[in-house]
């Protein structure tokens, strides 16, 4: 029985990596990228080396391990920083408190909804995080 039991542990994943793009409008300057990436960087799961902030199209890609955090947890950490993130809008005392060089840098209503998100897709783990196994 105990043998059993100790085979189904081992089995059970520890990581689920999975990518998705979260929409940002207000995010135009690299000010405001480090600020999107602090936020995000607070949050457990969020793989460093695989997070990339694009200012020219407001989007955010992220590797994330969904046993850790859900996307939803990265688009309120990003609104609580000030900006919109996909369908969830910025808080707004955070907003106001933001510089007057990041408020208000949003593209207009025309722009800003040409970009859809992307439902997260798992990745496939490096050999190394997957324990040595592929």
């Amino acid at each position: 029985m105990l043998g059993a039991l100790l085979g189904a542990v081992a089995g059970c994943r520890t990581k689920d990596y999975r990518r998705a793009l979260i929409h940002v409008p207000e995010m135009r300057t690299p000010a405001a990228a480090e600020r999107v990436r602090a936020a995000l960087l607070q949050l457990p799961g969020i793989r460093v080396d695989k997070l990339t902030l694009d200012t020219q199209r407001q989007l955010v890609l992220v590797v994330y391990d969904s046993l850790e955090v859900a996307l939803k947890n990265m688009e309120h950490v990003i609104a609580d920083a000030g900006f919109s993130a996909n369908d969830v809008p910025a808080r707004p005392d955070a907003a106001a408190a933001l510089p007057p060089a990041l408020r208000g840098t949003a593209l207009p209503p025309a722009f800003s909804n040409a970009v859809s998100p992307v439902v997260p897709t798992r990745v496939r783990p490096t050999a190394t995080e997957a324990g040595g196994r592929r």
